[in-house]
This record gives C-alpha cells, sequence and structure tokens, in this order.
C-alpha cells in the first residue's frame, strides 16, 4: 500500500462530502422558495399587480410558474457547481 494512500482516501472522502453539501443546501433553498411562492404567491401577486381580482393575480403566479420552467430547461444541462452559481447571482 502508498504511504499517502489514506490520505487520498481522506481527501475523496472530504471531496464527496463537499459535493454532498453543496447539493443539499440547492435542494432546500429550491424547496424553501417553492414553499414560499405557494404560501405566499397570492399576497405578492396581488402587492406586485395591484388587483383585487383572484383572476388577474393568479395569472401573475401562473406566469411566474411558467418563467421558472422555461429557465429551468437550459438550467439542466449546467453543472452543479455552476447551477448553484447562477442561481444564486439570479435569485439575488
Amino acid at each position: 500500500m502508498h504511504p499517502d494512500a489514506g490520505n487520498q482516501s481522506y481527501r475523496a472522502f472530504r471531496a464527496e462530502s463537499a459535493r454532498s453539501a453543496a447539493s443539499a443546501l440547492a435542494a432546500a433553498s429550491g424547496y424553501l422558495i417553492g414553499g414560499l411562492t405557494m404560501s405566499l404567491g397570492a399576497q405578492i401577486a396581488h402587492d406586485l399587480v395591484g388587483s383585487d381580482n383572484a383572476f388577474v393575480n393568479g395569472v401573475a403566479i401562473a406566469l411566474f410558474v411558467v418563467a421558472a420552467g422555461v429557465l429551468a430547461e437550459p438550467g439542466k444541462r449546467l453543472t452543479p457547481r455552476a447551477a448553484i452559481t447562477v442561481g444564486g447571482v439570479l435569485s439575488q
């Protein structure tokens, strides 16, 4: 066995742990944004659109969901690191 074999194994484990932590953070933030959109969507749409009409507010929420779906399609091709970076920058 190579003298540095244990150290290489440890570095590989730490790298995998960092990727797992980043993936968990990305998934958790996705669920957080989805939960906020579902629970506060009507109020946010009312405030942004300025309408008391439920249909108009529903259309505003639907457009938000459609926009998210359209942006998700090219986002599938990104590497995890690039997806997290782009998502963080675009959500500011």
